[in-house]
């Protein structure tokens, strides 16, 4: 019993329920047994059986009985009752510190500081040495804007755990509060000077990411893997960065060379070596995943010794699932993990994921239960799952964890996008907006978005892209009729229109590609290759003959072919192809292109409840009224352009239509895609394929009309965007020309004359 309560207190619930079940018969015998199997239901996601449990359980004057039945009901959400518990746990003898902690994370959760501050001050009189309490204490000063006294704990929870990684980013952001971070960064400079150490490279460049100054960060843990090459720490951490700036295939690139030559490796220096390299290995593949080498990505997977013995090996197995559109099947893995690994966030989170997207709302929202069990701020998720009904006490939590400057941007930011639907949903719509304007620029403080380098490739595309080019290389591409573009502003229909298409038998939706983008940063390459200028796009174009058409198809054909080679048809629903109309239609003059039309004021308001993941690439537009203006301003000038110059080839959708008369426009769709008619499109939501984009859930309800003309909800809040639609497009003048599009070397020279790109 008490191997089994440390296990709890430690939070190795791994561990935990493999004695709970190994001991089930004789806990069964024990009211405080059954405590323990309560919470053994409620990690594996049975809470109505841990509730039964509980309601059955005889109280015993016991601190130990009173702290974990409390504990029981925190994770359950029942405050009050871990409150009763808990209170009378500290009353009786002997209370332990977890006894304190835990009734400080109750009165912390209903903020009450004060007493959640008391409580955990008395854990620490019980243990001086919990480096977890102390940075609770540092924390709780954060929220209440005493940064001295929050920036002394998190120096104490080091001093205790000098690996602390929490502590350590918290106390990057008391310092950041206090204007101190650069008096931080100083002080890790001037300790370099003295004595350079992998430590305070990690610390350097650990604080230098948390204060948004990303290459200097980039080039400090360069410097420091130079000179410590075995410390895999800064490794890992110069991975994290290149992510976060959306270099995917420079990480991958050098955690291939870590991972295939591990001459860096000291024996003795890394102890752990197996582990770091199982690490790097699985790192590779995630990132192979990313950058779409889904299968080099798979065959090594399936390489790796005792792959089973590794969560990550499943969540990895279910993304490249995923990404060839077998939801289902990712399904079935991950609810294997969940068997070996039940109380694993990794592989609870994903299957989540993939549940929702495949429309199995019932089981995903069961699973995501089970995760606020573990961890309590996962209510984001859960409030998520829930269609954004949110109780009072959720909103008080959301509310919490949105103005708490102790949790990271984007964390906070991810609370108030879905506080912001919560209050929609309550058409508190002034206070929806205002929660929606702090969570977009919490984002916006992270991104380095330019809206004029969008501008600028517009008006170039429009100046190369003539009609006289276009007849010199019309009819010149693949004759391919395969493809079918779905594109336009991004929450305009294109995922609805997907899934129609998607549902009908001769069509594969292959999602969100990035093959069309792929070609034009492989061109300037593919031109110095063919002995040419390496011009970038959009200039490049007029270089272009028969041939090279011809092979950036088959390039293209090749990639979906990989995907899918049973389907006739197969839909690239990528929305900004709306830039590369031009070269769609030259490669592939057969190609059928779909454009979607919404009001813009409703487009507008959509892309800005939304919280992107390719924040840092092409929807950085979405957090800044201005910047979704004037890419809306953009969207109308090229389209202009590309229905002059290719005119009759693209087949204007319209959203509100589409929702008032389905069945004729969705006749029209199948006519204009040469495809028969099949019923069963119009019952696309029923479709188990699985969808991978913001619209993830909104497609499971079928057509619907609510979505049109939302914007007028919110309309005092859009004068930002409405005056930049009135003043129209705007060619940018020199002066404002800085650069042009930023291409990073970090492919080697290949591209779509039968090279192939480095996995």
């Amino acid at each position: 019993m008490r191997e089994i309560r440390e296990l709890l207190k430690a939070r190795e619930y791994s561990a935990f329920l493999e004695r709970v079940e190994q001991n089930k018969n004789e806990l069964l015998r024990e009211p405080h047994g059954n405590v323990f199997l309560a919470f053994s239901c409620l990690l594996k996601g049975n809470r109505e059986e841990a509730q039964k449990i509980l309601d059955e359980i005889k109280e015993v004057q016991s601190a130990d009985f009173m702290a974990d039945t409390g504990l029981v009901f925190l994770m359950l959400g029942d405050i009050e009752k871990a409150e009763y518990y808990l209170k009378k746990a500290v009353k009786l003898p002997g209370p332990d510190e977890a006894a304190w902690a835990r009734l400080a994370a109750v009165y912390y959760t209903q903020r009450k500081l004060e007493e959640a501050q008391y409580a955990w001050e008395r854990s620490l009189e019980l243990n001086p040495d919990r480096a977890e309490v102390i940075y609770n204490l540092g924390v709780l000063y954060l929220n209440k804007g005493e940064f001295e006294k929050a920036v002394d704990y998190f120096n104490r929870a080091l001093i205790k755990d000098p690996d602390f990684k929490d502590a350590e980013e918290k106390r990057s952001l008391g310092l950041l509060s206090l204007n101190k971070i650069d008096s931080l960064i100083e002080e890790y400079y001037s300790q370099l000077e003295k004595e350079e150490t992998p430590d305070v490279y990690l610390k350097l460049g650990n604080t230098l990411y948390l204060a948004g100054r990303l290459p200097e960060a980039r080039a400090i843990l360069m410097e420091g893997i130079k000179k410590f090459e075995f410390d895999s720490r800064l490794k890992f951490l110069l991975v994290e960065l290149l992510k976060e700036e959306g270099a995917i295939h420079k990480a991958g690139l050098l955690v291939k060379e870590w991972f295939e030559d591990t001459s860096w490796i000291d024996d003795e220096k890394t102890p752990n070596k197996d582990e770091v390299l199982a690490q790097l290995r699985f790192t590779l593949n995630e990132l192979r995943i990313e950058a779409r080498f889904l299968d080099t990505a798979e065959e090594d997977l399936e390489k790796i010794e005792d792959k089973e013995s590794y969560p990550v090996y499943y969540i990895l197995k279910s993304k490249i699932l995923m990404e060839k559109n077998k939801g289902i099947e990712a399904a079935q893995v991950l609810r294997e993990a969940k068997e070996k690994f039940p109380a694993h966030l990794g592989v609870l989170s994903q299957l989540v994921h993939v549940l929702t997207s495949i429309g199995e709302l019932e089981e995903a929202a069961e699973i995501q239960s089970q995760i606020v069990a573990i961890n309590p701020a996962s209510v984001i998720q859960q409030v998520e799952m829930e269609n954004y009904k949110a109780t009072d006490e959720q909103v008080e939590l959301l509310e919490g964890l949105l103005n708490s400057i102790a949790i990271p941007k984007a964390t906070r930011a991810s609370a108030g996008f879905v506080l912001h639907k919560v209050f929609e949903k309550k058409k508190d719509y002034d206070r929806a907006f205002k929660v929606l304007l702090k969570a977009n620029d919490l984002v916006k403080e992270e991104l380095t978005y330019d809206w004029k380098e969008h501008r600028l490739m517009i008006q170039k595309t429009i100046e190369v892209f003539t009609p006289e080019l276009v007849e010199k290389l019309k009819g010149k591409g693949h004759p391919s009729k395969r493809p079918i573009f779905v594109l336009g502003m991004p929450r305009s229909g294109t995922t609805l229109t997907e899934q129609i298409l998607g549902s009908h038998s001769m069509v594969y939706p292959a999602g969100e590609l990035g093959f069309v983008p792929r070609i034009v940063s492989l061109i300037p390459k593919v031109l110095k290759m063919e002995g040419k200028e390496p011009k970038r796009w959009p200039e490049a174009i007029v270089d272009f003959d028969g041939r090279l058409l011809k092979s950036a198809a088959q390039y293209y054909l090749d990639k979906v072919a990989m995907l899918d080679d049973k389907h006739s048809k197969i839909v690239d629903k990528l929305p900004h192809n709306f830039d590369y109309i031009g070269l769609i239609l030259l490669i592939f003059p057969n190609a059928k292109i779909i454009h979607l039309v919404r009001d813009d004021l409703d487009v507008a308001v959509s892309n800005y409840q939304q919280n992107f993941a390719a924040k840092h690439g092409t929807m950085g537009f979405a957090f800044e009224l201005k910047w979704i203006g004037h890419m809306l301003n953009d969207h109308k000038a090229i389209m202009e352009h590309w229905h002059k110059i290719f005119p009759g080839q693209i087949y204007e959708l319209d959203y509100r239509r589409l929702t008032e008369e389905p069945e004729d426009v969705i006749r029209e769709l199948l006519d204009f895609c040469e495809l028969s008619w099949e019923a069963k499109v119009l019952e696309f939501y029923k479709t188990k394929r699985p969808v991978k984009t913001a619209s993830i859930k909104q497609v499971r309800q079928g057509i619907y009309k609510s979505s049109v003309e939302k914007w007028r909800r919110y309309e005092k809040f859009l004068k930002p965007v409405i005056e930049l639609l009135e003043e129209g497009f705007m060619p940018l003048n020199e002066s404002d020309i800085v650069g042009f599009l930023r291409y990073e070397d970090v492919v080697k020279p290949a591209g779509f004359l039968g090279y192939t790109i480095p996995a």
